[in-house]
């Protein structure tokens, strides 16, 4: 890797310190762009982690504290449109 600069324009955060923000949307944007995937924001990954768990039937107490939900309930209420697939799925 001769000649090429490792270095980051500002200094890191270590795990005590929080990320701002804007930090954390200007770098999804440039993600995004790079993708070429059009405008998603960074909250879809959240969605995208958690449907397949509900789906492939995780336990159901880990994922709501994995999302920082208060209780199953409201991982429930929030992720109820993928409740339908999981239903026909037990079905079949």
């Amino acid at each position: 890797m001769a000649g090429v600069a490792l270095c980051a324009p500002t200094p890191l955060p270590t795990a005590l310190e929080p990320v701002a923000p804007s930090n954390v949307r200007r770098v999804w944007r440039r993600i995004v762009t790079a993708a070429g995937v059009g405008h998603v924001h960074v909250h879809n990954l959240r969605q995208t982690h958690t449907s397949p768990r509900l789906t492939q039937r995780r336990h159901l107490k880990v994922t709501p504290e994995r999302l920082g939900h208060t209780s199953v309930a409201v991982t429930a209420g929030t992720y109820a449109l993928v409740l339908p697939r999981m239903q026909a799925a037990a079905v079949a």
